[in-house]
């Protein structure tokens, strides 16, 4: 009974994974979340509309769970580089790409999910979620370099907050078509914005 249990939550993850692969090729090959349906979905994937439904109760669900497995772990190494990083004006734009890099590589899945989370509750709640890692962390190297009077004064988790808010949203919405110049030049901007805002100095 226990092999065969183990079995079926196999199975069962098998095609959870194939639903979520199949979602964030189609949102890689340029499909608009809000426009993409449940059918190419599940067409995509090899199975029913009914077997989506077993696994995910709507899109939304589906977009949440995308998010975690691809844009999350992305947080989670690009926090990992950053407290091995020394603070300071000169490394903002080092510190900043370890946080652009790992979230290009997905920039589908993240543009599905800023977007999305303008109109969407369910996802907006769970991205704020999502996002607070890294602001939190950002906002306690702050907090670090005002109490050393390196960085200017102010509150260092609303600072975080926008800071990062800005290169996440800046990613999603203007990163997916462009070039490796192109992204290198908006990097270069994203950190004179968080040196001013952070040090006061370009």
């Amino acid at each position: 009974m226990t092999f065969k249990r183990r079995g079926t939550r196999e199975r069962r993850a098998i095609a959870e994974q194939m639903v979520l692969d199949s979602a964030r090729e189609l949102l890689d090959e340029g499909v608009e979340f809000a426009e993409l349906t449940v059918e190419q979905i599940a067409r995509r994937a090899g199975i029913s509309r009914p077997a989506f439904y077993g696994h995910f109760v709507d899109k939304s669900a589906l977009l949440v769970r995308l998010a975690e497995t691809v844009v999350e772990p992305a947080y989670i190494r690009a926090d990992e580089e950053l407290s091995g990083l020394p603070s300071g004006p000169e490394h903002v734009y080092r510190a900043l790409r370890s946080v652009v890099d790992p979230l290009v590589a997905d920039v589908g899945t993240l543009r599905a999910v800023v977007r999305t989370a303008t109109y969407d509750p369910v996802v907006r709640k769970e991205w704020r979620r999502m996002t607070s890692r890294l602001s939190s962390s950002v906002a306690t190297r702050i907090r670090q370099q005002q109490e050393s009077d390196v960085a200017l004064p102010g509150d260092a988790s609303r600072m975080a907050d926008v800071l990062v808010t800005t290169v996440v949203d800046t990613i999603g919405l203007h990163m997916a078509d462009t070039d490796v110049n192109e992204r290198d030049a908006t990097s270069e901007t994203l950190a004179l914005v968080w040196r001013r805002s952070i040090y006061g100095s370009a």
